[in-house]
């Protein structure tokens, strides 16, 4: 069973329909960014060191919960409608979050070190009458990264 090493929650915004999770050493470099998940049809989109998830509605803010296992992680399916699994190349480990026009943040978790990592996506929206209040987050997303075989 694979051990949960690391793990913080977040909240960012979704600019655009749009949010990204970056490596910090790719994150200057936008000169082969991964296309935009409609472009291809999906809610999600993966580049060489980056994940982006577009939110179907025009939400404004999203939780995010990013996560570190030593092995495949669990993840509860009923719990989240979508899912995706890739395979990134970090080459610094330590990621930061693209809010598109609203900017970013940076260093927002590191992951153990450098390398190849399998990433699990996870997305969820609320409805209007799911949110707590009107500052509550209107989707939840869940990254969980573990390296790869």
């Amino acid at each position: 069973m694979a051990r949960l090493l690391a793990a913080t929650d977040l909240v960012v915004t979704v600019d655009h329909h749009l949010f990204g999770i970056v490596d910090q050493a790719c994150e200057q470099d936008r000169t082969d960014p991964p296309q935009a998940p409609s472009e291809l049809g999906q809610w999600m989109s993966v580049g060489v060191a980056a994940v982006y998830v577009e939110a179907e509605q025009d939400i404004i803010t999203a939780g995010l919960r990013l996560e570190c296992w030593d092995g495949p992680a669990p993840l509860e399916e009923r719990d989240w409608p979508r899912s995706g699994l890739a395979v990134v190349r970090m080459p610094s480990g330590r990621l930061g979050v693209d809010e598109i026009a609203a900017g970013g943040k940076g260093d927002v978790f590191a992951l153990p070190a450098p390398g190849e990592y399998q990433v699990r996506v996870a997305w969820r929206e609320l409805e209007p009458e799911q949110q707590e209040d009107d500052e509550s987050p209107e989707g939840f997303a869940l990254a969980q990264y573990w390296p790869s075989a």
